[in-house]
């Protein structure tokens, strides 16, 4: 099987990404554990660097919105 980085060219394509966001959120909508959002940073990063467009897929158990996870990934690129 090839990793990534030995794909071929991604600049310009659309790349799907899953990723494990079922995070805690308190009922204020706070994220209590970020580890799984963090983890995903050097991936979307290097799918960044190579010029992808990403889509990233999740679930999330008990909140109806993605905002809060929007936010901390927001953080964590430094966007």
């Amino acid at each position: 099987m090839r990793t990534i980085s030995q794909l071929p060219s991604i600049q310009g394509k659309i790349v799907f990404l899953r990723a494990d966001f079922d995070v805690a959120v308190d009922p204020l909508g706070d994220v209590q554990e970020e580890f799984r959002i963090a983890r995903q940073r050097p991936m979307i990063e290097h799918l960044l660097k190579a010029g992808a467009r990403i889509v990233i897929g999740s679930h999330i158990t008990g909140v109806s919105s993605f905002e809060t996870i929007v936010n901390q990934l927001e953080h964590h690129l430094g966007l």
